[in-house]
């Protein structure tokens, strides 16, 4: 069952409530034979959902042809690095009396 986009569900709806294709109307508003404003904003806001939906298009072309996130392309043959070495650093070693300078 495939779910409907708001860009197809507000093309069925402008097609109901005008009883004109979108492609039609839309050749009015550029033609600027409409006065209507409830038509030229609801044409407007299908242009923003035209945008939208073709953006959220890309992104999940992009998403799944994308590597898997700890890899890149360039990686996908080599071993991978072993991971960094856990816990403390060694203590420093403390300073000897020699190597401390004596006052004169």
């Amino acid at each position: 069952m495939s779910q409907r986009t708001a860009l197809a569900t507000a093309d069925s709806v402008i097609k109901a409530a005008w009883q004109r294709p979108v492609d039609a109307l839309l050749t009015l508003q550029r033609e600027g034979r409409t006065t209507d404003p409830a038509l030229v904003t609801v044409l407007r806001i299908r242009g923003s959902l035209l945008f939208s939906d073709a953006e959220i298009t890309a992104h999940q072309n992009r998403s799944t042809t994308s590597p898997a996130p700890d890899t890149s392309p360039s990686s996908t043959n080599r071993t991978p690095s072993p991971p960094p070495a856990t816990g403390s650093a060694p203590p420093m070693p403390k300073p000897t009396s020699a190597s401390t300078p004596s006052a004169p």
